[in-house]
């Protein structure tokens, strides 16, 4: 899909705006930073846009301050004793040097087990982690979509987990296939089916409209509740 990014400055605030093929007007604030996004179709005029971001301004500068005064996040390190959350759950770390493919176990409960080879990066550590984290949330997903499929009525023909920077979850109407946010395995089993039910949603109604909400308060009626507990806290960076 083609694109065009370009920045408008409204309100003090700089706003990225990316023409592309789509129908709708999207805004988004980075949870990491509290960065703001737009999307709209290629033909809209800049009138139209300026009307459009004019109208949400106060929704954006509320998203953005709430971003930028959420405490920091700690950057993890990887080493033995730091604190690491699945599924809401806190695992304590433990990393062992030894020779052999670098992995993460479960060692009990609530402690988790890094396997590495000597002098490896942060970085390395980092993506260990979350092999071993994509290789949970993909025993979820399936458990989560065959539940939900009778309910919604909707089939679902292909899913994938990837790391994205502004959304839980996305879902591709005409391939009936939709993505989960990776860094949801930091996240409740509640917060983790809420998304999946949501993107599933998407299948009856394509909008964030009265009949999407409708829908929605029909198949998780404590959503919202769910919803701000997603987004209360970010994950990643």
């Amino acid at each position: 899909m083609s694109q065009q990014t370009s920045h408008l400055l409204v309100s003090d605030i700089n706003i990225q705006v990316v023409r592309k093929n789509v129908k709708n007007i999207n805004f988004s604030v980075r949870a990491s930073d509290g960065r703001v996004r737009v999307s709209v179709p290629k033909n809209l005029s800049d009138h139209e846009l300026r009307v459009a971001i004019s109208s949400r301004i106060g929704w954006i500068k509320n998203k953005a301050q709430s971003i930028k005064s959420r405490p920091k996040i700690l950057a993890l390190t990887y080493t033995s004793g730091e604190k690491i959350s699945y599924l809401d759950q806190e695992y304590t770390l433990n990393v062992l040097e030894q020779s052999g493919a670098p992995h993460v176990v479960e060692t009990s409960a609530n402690r988790l087990q890094m396997n590495i080879r000597s002098n490896t990066s942060v970085e390395h550590k980092e993506k260990i982690l979350y092999e071993w984290y994509r290789a949970k949330i993909k025993e979820q997903i399936p458990v989560l979509i065959s539940k939900w499929e009778p309910i919604i009525g909707e089939k679902v023909f292909d899913w994938g987990v990837k790391r994205m920077k502004t959304r839980w979850g996305t879902c591709n109407i005409p391939k009936r296939r939709i993505w989960l946010n990776l860094e949801l395995a930091k996240k409740s089993a509640t917060c983790l089916e809420y998304v999946v039910v949501h993107e599933m949603t998407h299948l009856l109604e394509r909008n964030h409209n009265a009949q999407f909400k409708r829908l929605l308060d029909e198949f998780l009626p404590a959503w919202r509740e769910i919803e701000k507990d997603l987004n209360a806290t970010p994950t990643y960076k």
